[in-house]
């Protein structure tokens, strides 16, 4: 199987629509949230605006990755092939998104950073690789719920570069992010995993497409490694914070 028409559209108008939001909606929303905005270097308000496009985008696949988690249907560990229309457009705005976001990271040289270069270049082959053909449903939306510590962690970023480092949101939000990223980034490694694991001693992966077993076996073991690194960062910066106070 392959694309269809509708994935390569909705991998267009995620594309389209991610760049409006950077081009068009975010600065507007960062001078009302704050003043401070429209007073920041350039190069800071560009950093911001991907903030606030990343933030947005989180919330979609997000939110569809933990309706199919709670609603699951046909969405079980045993099915290896199944397509599930939302597990599978949820993953081409994720590609969308990250093709915006890599092309905005190669143009505006504020935004570059190297561990989310080499994180997109894992999500643009995975993401191609699990949503071409629709295999592995069920832990693909493993992939989508990560995305739910997203609005907290892009949201942290917009309040420490708005200087509101010490309101309470920025600390409530702080504890979230720990949380959230907790439970959806970490916890979920060795849950995935053991699942996994019935079919990787049985024929069920033989019709997979190399790109295919190489997204489940190189990239989401590395997709976890650089979790657990974040999450080893965040934990520092919560507990700095926390023995501050």
């Amino acid at each position: 199987m392959a694309y269809t028409g509708a994935h390569l559209l909705t991998i267009l108008a995620s594309f389209s629509f991610h760049l409006a939001v950077y081009s068009w909606l975010a600065a507007p929303v960062l001078g009302r949230l704050s003043p401070v905005f429209k007073t920041l270097p350039p190069g800071k308000q560009v950093v911001l605006k991907d903030c606030v496009m990343s933030l947005v985008h989180a919330l979609i696949p997000g939110s569809i990755g933990l309706y199919v988690f709670l609603y699951p249907g046909d969405v079980l560990p045993d099915k290896v092939w199944f397509d599930s229309h939302l597990v599978r457009h949820a993953t081409c705005v994720g590609l969308g998104y990250t093709l915006a976001d890599t092309l905005l990271k190669a143009v505006c040289p504020p935004l570059y950073d190297r561990t989310m270069t080499l994180h997109h270049v894992i999500a643009l082959c995975g993401g191609y690789a699990v949503s071409v053909d629709p295999v592995l449903p069920y832990f693909i939306n493993f992939w989508l719920m990560m995305e739910l510590s997203g609005p907290f962690l892009h949201l942290r970023s917009i309040l420490l570069g708005l200087g509101q480092g010490q309101s309470r949101l920025y600390r409530v939000n702080g504890v979230s992010l720990w949380v959230v990223f907790l439970a959806c980034r970490v916890v979920t490694i060795p849950v995935w995993w053991a699942q996994f694991s019935q079919h990787v001693t049985s024929d069920d992966l033989s019709g997979f497409r190399l790109l295919t077993l190489i997204s489940v076996f190189v990239l989401h073991p590395a997709i976890n490694v650089l979790n657990l690194y974040w999450f080893g960062k965040i934990s520092w910066l919560v507990f700095r914070y926390l023995k501050r106070s």
